[in-house]
């Protein structure tokens, strides 16, 4: 087998898994009697990664979780991906340095071995880069994922708190009220945390930009923005929620316009690179087969 194609499968084998380690655990959501269970299957992340990163921060220098704990961006990462791993942002630097470890020993040691074709000191900056970036490509997967729940369940989740609200309840109510009509998601889970920060004692404000840092969208910054106004100058807040559902609903069709145009661009290299060819055969084939047999 032709080496090239051995590193690729190598490549691949490696990168799904670094996923199987660092992919977020899974969680399914039962309901029994009325509540909600959130259950953890756990994974390899809970029985090798935490342990390994809990057995490492002692030992790790003091500069590194300092630098962890002043970071804002490790920060604003974890939050806006909701935290899958439930780590705390000096066990997050934790992972990326034993990841880059891991990468860097696995790498040399299949160049070592004749497992990927290439040298051992192409295995270290290779093994580097890889450890290094994966785990905030997964994180940045959860972000992206829970973008588009927002984007699509916005709208949906902003009429139904109108229409409680028009029913009578009280902010905090209707969300709690709106939460547990949604389906399980991001926008569920968001809106019951601001309720029941609310409830807790949190002022309207606090919750509301908690909840734009938390997922920094468009539409979730426009509904913070107009909300706060509301509840600042005692206008309608039924009023403004009729007026940013609408517009979120109009920003998430206009992304899915987006997506078709693009698609279109996309779809056209593929089918001049497979559909070409065998049109030319078609065309031409007979015509040569002739040429071929008359000679």
């Amino acid at each position: 087998m032709d080496a090239g194609l051995v590193a690729f499968f190598v490549i691949i084998a490696l990168l799904l898994a670094f996923y199987a380690l660092l992919a977020p655990t899974n969680t399914t959501i039962k309901t029994s009697f009325g509540e909600t269970i959130i259950e953890n299957r756990g994974g390899l992340f809970e029985k090798i990664v935490r342990p390994a990163v809990r057995n490492f921060l002692p030992q790790s220098p003091l500069a590194l979780t300092e630098y962890a704990h002043k970071n804002d961006g490790v920060k604003a990462l974890l939050a806006r991906t909701g935290n899958p791993w439930r780590v705390s942002p000096e066990e997050y630097v934790a992972v990326r340095v034993l990841s880059i470890l891991a990468g860097v020993v696995i790498l040399t040691i299949m160049s070592v071995f004749g497992l990927m074709p290439i040298p051992v000191y192409y295995a270290l900056p290779l093994g580097i880069g890889l450890g290094y970036f994966a785990p905030k490509a997964l994180l940045d997967t959860a972000w992206a994922k829970r973008r588009r729940e927002l984007r699509s369940t916005l709208p949906e989740a902003l009429d139904l708190l109108r229409i409680c609200l028009n029913a009578g309840y009280n902010f905090s109510n209707a969300l709690k009220q709106t939460s547990d009509m949604l389906p399980p998601g991001t926008t569920r889970s968001e809106l019951a945390r601001m309720s029941s920060e609310i409830a807790a004692g949190r002022s309207l404000n606090e919750s509301l930009n908690a909840f734009s840092y938390r997922c920094p969208t468009d539409g979730v910054e426009a509904f913070v923005r107009a909300i706060s106004q509301a509840n600042t100058t005692g206008s309608d807040i039924s009023a403004t929620l009729a007026y940013q559902s609408e517009e979120t609903r109009a920003e998430y069709e206009r992304i899915i316009e987006t997506r078709a145009q693009r698609l279109q661009t996309t779809l056209f290299f593929p089918i001049i690179l497979f559909l070409l060819p065998v049109l030319m055969i078609l065309l031409f084939g007979p015509s040569l087969t002739g040429i071929e047999s008359s000679l």
